[in-house]
């Protein structure tokens, strides 16, 4: 999977070998949702979130990042770096898996958040 170039928001997006993991670390409730609703997201939704460049966190400031596009392959190799990083066993769900928006993928996936989180 490729770098990418990302700062705090405000920042013009830096180049210092970040992965997509990374990215989706300094959005904490992208990863949140992901690593408690045990659902990966779809491509389009992913895409839909990498190609607007930047994502304000509230309080946790925000983060930009230069625009890009993941393809079905890095996709599949995110959902398994999450998966061994966070001790996930993600599973199907054809509800959440169906989603292409990221505000109404925030919304249902709430209703799956594993109890101990």
């Amino acid at each position: 999977m490729k770098s990418i170039k990302m700062s705090p928001s405000g920042s013009e997006p830096e180049e210092h070998g970040y992965s997509v993991v990374d990215l989706l670390e300094q959005m904490p409730s992208v990863m949140l949702v992901i690593t408690s609703a045990l659902s990966f997201p779809s491509l389009p939704l992913l895409n839909g979130l990498f190609l607007k460049g930047e994502l304000e966190s509230g309080m946790s400031g925000g983060v930009c990042w230069e625009k890009f596009e993941l393809s079905e392959n890095d996709r599949v190799e995110l959902k398994q770096i999450i998966s061994e990083k966070y001790n996930i066993d993600f599973k199907s769900n054809p509800e959440l898996e169906s989603l292409n928006t990221y505000t109404e993928w925030v919304a249902k996936s709430l209703k799956y958040c594993r109890p101990e989180n």
